[in-house]
C-alpha cells in the first residue's frame, strides 16, 4: 500500500468496529443476530488513496455491500454514486 494508505488489515478492522461484524479465519461472520459468509472482496490502491469493496453473503443469498475510501490512513464509507464511479472507470 502507499505511504498514506490503509492497509487491508485496516479496512478489516474498521469495518468489525464500527459494524460490529466480526470473522473467523474462514470467512463465517457474525453481525447482529445474522450469519454472513465473506464472498468477495476488491482493493484498488492509487498511492495517495486506496479503495476496499467487500461482500458478504447471508444464509437465504442476499448480498450485502461495504465500500470504504481510505486516505492518510482515515477511512471513509463511501455510497454507491458519483464518486465511486469515478474511482473505478478511470
Amino acid at each position: 500500500m502507499g505511504l498514506s494508505t490503509p492497509s487491508i488489515n485496516q479496512f478489516d478492522e474498521w469495518i468489525e468496529e464500527n459494524y460490529q461484524l466480526a470473522c473467523d479465519e474462514f470467512g463465517n461472520c457474525q453481525y447482529d443476530d445474522r450469519q454472513l459468509f465473506f464472498h468477495s472482496f476488491h482493493v484498488r490502491n492509487a498511492f495517495i488513496f486506496s479503495s476496499y469493496e467487500k461482500i458478504y453473503v447471508d444464509e437465504d443469498g442476499k448480498k450485502y455491500l461495504l465500500r470504504l475510501f481510505g486516505m492518510f490512513h482515515t477511512i471513509f464509507l463511501v455510497e454507491e454514486g458519483e464518486l465511486w464511479e469515478s474511482l473505478y472507470n478511470e
